[in-house]
């Protein structure tokens, strides 16, 4: 789910990240196409202004800060988007921390203060957790080491978390769901550096030394998406290149530690940006350049952040700012848009239990183990019933009502409760037993295989929806292999499909992957450690696995394998379930995984959880409602 962003003189939907004298800014993951910029230019503003990340184009105006910063910071969980810090260009250093909910407009409202009035620092979180780090205090010999925490959904003060390897300003940021990475900076008052440190997010401490950037630089911007993270131009140490002005862009992996490479370059040789991404496009907007004298610009340049290559340019801000705070956000309610998650919500819809077809649907809270509560129900009593989710969405349908193969699609709204409403028609005829679905930008889900009535024969089809908008599905290309009860799960961006069962009834070991966002075949990713059908499957952002499935020594059906989403090849072995489990969903919130189904030839009502960046057996969630097989699982925010 995205998460911070720079603040000098812009804010962006996307984590930005500030460049420029006594700047700093940082990015998360994404959370959104809406770029936010806030604050910036020489002695500081109070204007919030944003752009569509998934087009190109020109900001417009979204409200005020209640201060006027320059080299402030931001950061956003998706839903909420926070500034903090900065100064006025002058003597007064800002320890303010300011809130805007990002799809709406309007003007920002106070969160609380950070621990100490500072400028140039970076930011960063997770879905929960805001990360403010480093800056400066008055004067350019006080850099800081310090990492600030704070809740974003609430109000309050921040509180400490730890420490830099070594205090600077004017560093840039950017996270993936769990680790945030800050590179370069200012550490003693007028030089630079190529230090890369990094946290985890959910567990306070002391940052660890990453590795090197390519050169040293400080006020450079971040952006990227939960596999790679971007720091873009800045000034160099000694460089000759524009008074020490650069045009490169270096990258790094963030979940591996490691020095950074070279991605590309710039338009123009820049500092102090903001940058932002909605976890495929990050843009690089305002900052400053010499052309023998100082030059504030307006434009914004972007690039595809799993391409390496040079930037192009994407529109203007309303005028001409540099040390803007950027970060990234929905555009319609709710957090976590651009991830394979949605928020903090289980939810499991229909299936099977004492020889009927449910319609029940049931949700938990996936941050706390407990048992799960009555949602309403959907349309029709069905189980093979499969589903995906955005943030503030769940789309579940397709399966058999015990009669007939339904095409039928439900929707509900995952922060309420109540019956499921109508949202169109899955088009391929007959087909049941669909996919996990997974998402994308919490935009689009997919559906995978299945088996066709009409035709008595597995089947290859990708099908997709747009899900906030109703209507019918559509067609977005093939599976490698004609299957049914195929294991989905995906970063948001790239899409696997694994396992499931041929016509010959052979059971499959295959992963295929898709992009998203755009349409076409499938394409080989690697195997399986264990062919099967009928597994669940989860994701963080940088991890997929798959949980559980019927192989063909049943008590082999523990198994849980994963692989790193964006890097294909084999699955290897995560850990066990507490049983032979199948025919069951799975649900995330960028964190945790939880699954429910079958278990040891018994219909079970028990759910498990595993942590999905550690490796580790399964341990007890609590218990749905009702002891069923075959529904679905998704996830969403509550709230």
């Amino acid at each position: 789910m995205p998460f911070l962003a720079a603040i000098s003189a812009g804010f962006t939907t996307s984590r930005v990240i500030l460049p420029g004298d006594g700047s700093s800014g940082s990015e998360s993951v994404w959370y959104g196409d809406r770029g936010i910029v806030a604050g910036g230019t020489s002695s500081g503003s109070n204007v919030i202004q944003y752009y569509d990340i998934t087009t190109t184009g020109n900001a417009v105006d979204f409200g005020d800060l209640n201060y006027s910063p320059t080299r402030a910071a931001g950061l956003s969980n998706g839903t909420r988007a926070v500034i903090g810090g900065g100064f006025n260009g002058g003597s007064t250093y800002y320890n303010t921390m300011d809130y805007i909910t990002v799809a709406t407009t309007g003007n920002a409202q106070d969160l609380g203060d950070l621990s100490q009035a500072r400028s140039s620092l970076a930011g960063a979180s997770d879905a929960t957790t805001g990360i403010f780090a480093g800056g400066a205090l008055l004067g350019t010999s006080f850099e800081l080491d310090t990492i600030d925490s704070f809740t974003i959904a609430t109000t309050g003060n921040a509180t400490d978390f730890g420490n830099l390897t070594v205090g600077r300003s004017l560093i840039a940021g950017w996270n993936n769901a769990t680790r945030a990475v800050f590179a370069g900076g200012d550490p003693s008052g007028a030089t630079q550096s190529n230090v890369i440190d990094y946290i985890t997010i959910a567990s306070a401490g002391n940052a660890i030394d990453f590795g090197d950037m390519t050169d040293s630089w400080n006020r450079a911007a971040g952006a990227g998406d939960a596999t790679y993270a971007l720091f873009a131009a800045g000034r160099r140490a000694g460089s000759s290149e524009l008074n020490g002005w650069t045009e490169n862009i270096d990258y790094v992996t963030v979940s591996t530690t490691g020095n950074a490479t070279d991605f590309g370059d710039l338009t123009t040789f820049k500092d102090n940006m903001a940058g932002n991404s909605n976890g495929t496009r990050a843009t690089f907007s305002g900052g400053s350049t010499n052309t023998g004298s100082n030059v504030t610009l307006n434009n914004i340049d972007y690039v595809t952040v799993a391409t390496p290559g040079n930037a192009t340019d994407f529109g203007d801000l309303l005028a001409v700012n540099e040390s803007a705070a950027g970060t990234s956000g929905s555009p319609t309610s709710g957090g976590g848009g651009s991830i394979a998650w949605g928020g903090d919500r289980g939810v499991f819809a229909g299936g099977y239990a004492s020889s009927t077809a449910q319609n029940t649907i049931d949700y938990v809270d996936i941050t706390n183990a407990g048992n799960a509560t009555d949602f309403g129900d959907i349309s029709e009593t069905r189980n093979g019933n499969r589903a995906t989710a955005s943030s503030t969405r769940f789309v579940s349908g397709t399966g058999y009502t015990g009669s007939v193969y339904s095409q039928t699609l439900d929707y509900i709204t995952t922060a309420t409760t109540g019956n499921a409403s109508d949202f169109g028609d899955y088009q391929v005829t007959g087909i049941a037993n669909l996919s996990n679905g997974v998402v994308s930008s919490g935009t689009r889900g997919l559906f995978a295989g299945g088996y066709s009535s009409t035709a008595s024969s597995r089947v290859n089809d990708i099908h997709y929806i747009t899900i906030a908008n109703t209507g019918n599905s559509t067609d977005f290309g093939d599976l490698t292999v004609l299957v049914n009860n195929v294991i989905g799960a995906g970063d948001g961006s790239r899409g696997l499909f694994a396992g499931g069962q041929d016509n010959s009834f052979a059971l499959e070991a295959t992963i295929s992957y898709v992009t998203i966002a755009t349409t076409g075949n499938a394409l080989d990713f690697g195997d399986l450690t264990l062919a099967r059908k009928e597994g669940s499957g989860a994701a963080d952002a940088t991890r997929s696995v798959f949980l559980g499935g019927s192989p063909s020594v049943s008590s082999q059906g523990t198994v849980i394998d994963y692989v790193t989403t964006q890097t294909t090849g084999n699955a290897q072995d995560f850990g066990d379930l507490s049983g032979y489990r199948l025919d069951g969903g799975a649900a995330s919130n960028g964190t945790k995984a939880i699954t429910t189904g079958y278990l040891d030839n018994v219909t079970s009502n028990v759910i498990e959880q595993v942590t999905i960046q550690t490796t580790a057996n399964a341990t007890d969630f609590g218990d749905l409602t009702l002891a069923r097989n075959g529904h679905a699982g998704g996830s969403g925010a509550a709230s």
